[in-house]
C-alpha cells in the first residue's frame, strides 16, 4: 500500500514537473518579437536572418571572402536572387534558371520544366519556394512537385519582381504591372486598386507589424493589410525623391528605411510623408538596391559595394572582392553571409579557422619551412 502511494505521488511529481516546463516554453514564445503585436520579421527571401558567425565589419576578426562565378562551379556568371529552404538547400536564381546549391555542388535545378530568367524567390510560412520569373510567370516548388501560373490563369504579367507574404497566409506577388494574391488554397486574385494596377512592383516587404510595404519603379511607396490598400503615396507627393529600396523599421511600425540613386538613406514614417526624418551620408556608397537587418543592424547592398550603418555610424565594407551590382545579402542557417550580384555572381562570408601568429605576435612576415611544439610554446 505504501508502495503504491510512492508511485502515485512521483507520477504526480512527474506530471507538474512537465506542466512546468511547457509553461516555461510557452512564456519564452510569448516574449520573444519586437514587442506587443509583433510578428517574425522576415528578409527579402521570406527567410529568418541568423546571428552572423563571422562579422567582416568587427576589428581583427577572422573571415574569408568565397567568390562563386562559371569559373569556379556557379553555372552562371550572375545571381539575381537568394533564399533557403529549411531543407539547407540554397537556392540562386539567375537568368539561365534555378540552381541549388547543397553545400558542396552548384546545380541546375530541372532545366527541363521551363524556369529561365528568374528574377525573385520567396520561402513562405509552409517552406514552399516560389520562383518568380522575367518573361514565364511564377512557380511554385513544394516537394519537388512544380506548379505554373501565367496570363492564362489570370496573372495580368508573367514578368515577376517582388513576392511577399502577410501574416494571415496570403502571398503578394508584384508583376510588371499589378499585384496578385494567392490565399491559403492557392486561388489567384487581383489587388482591385487603380493606383497600383498599371505599376510596376519594384520591392515588397513585410514589417514587422504585419503590415506589406511596397515601391514602384516611379517611386510610389503605399502598404497593404488584408488585400487592400491602407496608405498610398505617390512620388510626385513624396518628400523623397528617386527611391530605390525601402526597409520597414523593426523598432518603429509604419516607419521605412528608403534608399536612393544618391549616396543618402532615409529613415522616417510613411503615413506622415516623412515629415520629420533621418538623413544618412553613406558615402562612398550610392544607388541602394536593398536593404536587410542582420543583427539589429541595416546591412546596405549598393551598385557600387556593401555597407552597413550600426550605433556606431555607417561603414564601408572593403577588402572584398564583390564590388559591383550587389542585390541581396542574406544569413544561412550557420550564420554564414551571402551576397548576390548581378554581375559577379555570389559571396560567401566564413569564419576563418587560421590564425595569423605573425600578425598576433607582431612579427614581420617571412617564410616558414617547419613548425614543431616545445611544452606550450611553438
Amino acid at each position: 500500500m505504501a508502495m503504491t502511494l510512492i508511485k502515485r505521488k512521483a507520477a504526480g511529481i512527474r506530471l507538474m514537473l512537465c506542466l512546468i516546463f511547457i509553461l516555461l516554453v510557452a512564456a519564452g514564445c510569448l516574449c520573444t518579437g519586437y514587442g506587443d503585436g509583433a510578428v517574425q520579421e522576415l528578409n527579402s527571401s521570406g527567410n529568418v536572418n541568423t546571428p552572423l558567425s563571422a562579422d567582416p565589419f568587427r576589428y581583427n576578426e577572422r573571415y574569408s571572402a568565397v567568390m562563386y562565378n562559371n569559373r569556379n562551379g556557379l553555372p552562371t556568371s550572375e545571381a539575381n536572387a537568394i533564399a533557403q529552404t529549411s531543407d539547407g538547400f540554397i537556392w540562386i536564381g539567375s537568368y539561365s534558371g534555378l540552381v541549388r546549391y547543397d553545400g558542396n555542388t552548384f546545380e541546375r535545378f530541372d532545366p527541363t520544366a521551363g524556369i529561365a530568367n528568374v528574377r525573385s524567390l520567396y520561402v513562405d510560412s509552409r517552406e514552399r519556394l516560389w520562383i518568380g520569373t522575367n518573361d514565364s510567370g511564377i512557380f511554385l516548388l513544394e516537394k519537388e512537385e512544380i506548379r505554373k501560373w501565367n496570363k492564362k490563369d489570370g496573372l495580368l504579367s508573367v514578368s515577376i519582381r517582388a513576392i511577399a507574404q502577410e501574416e494571415n497566409g496570403t502571398i503578394y506577388i508584384g508583376c510588371v504591372p499589378g499585384i496578385a494574391m494567392f490565399d491559403t488554397s492557392l486561388n489567384l486574385t487581383l489587388l482591385d486598386d487603380e493606383r497600383v494596377a498599371e505599376q510596376t512592383r519594384r520591392d515588397l516587404r513585410r514589417g514587422s507589424d504585419g503590415v506589406i510595404y511596397g515601391l514602384t519603379e516611379d517611386g510610389d511607396l503605399f502598404s497593404i493589410q488584408q488585400g487592400k490598400i491602407v496608405t498610398f503615396l505617390s512620388h510626385e507627393e513624396c518628400r523623397v525623391k528617386n527611391i530605390l529600396a525601402i526597409l520597414p523599421d523593426p523598432k518603429r511600425p509604419g516607419d521605412l528605411y528608403l534608399g536612393t540613386g544618391d549616396s543618402v538613406i532615409y529613415n522616417g514614417n510613411l503615413e506622415r510623408n516623412f515629415s520629420s526624418m533621418g538623413m544618412r551620408d553613406i558615402s562612398p556608397l550610392h544607388a541602394v538596391e536593398r536593404f536587410e537587418n542582420i543583427n539589429k543592424q541595416v546591412w546596405i547592398c549598393a551598385a557600387n559595394g556593401i555597407g552597413r550603418v550600426d550605433s556606431e555610424g555607417f561603414h564601408s565594407l572593403t577588402n572584398v572582392p564583390l564590388t559591383s551590382s550587389v542585390g541581396h545579402v542574406m544569413t544561412d542557417y550557420e550564420g554564414n553571409l551571402w551576397f548576390t550580384s548581378t554581375r559577379q555572381g555570389l559571396m560567401k562570408i566564413v569564419p576563418n579557422q587560421f590564425s595569423d601568429i605573425f600578425e598576433q605576435s607582431d612579427l614581420p612576415e617571412a617564410v616558414v619551412n617547419t613548425t614543431c611544439m616545445y611544452g606550450q610554446q611553438l
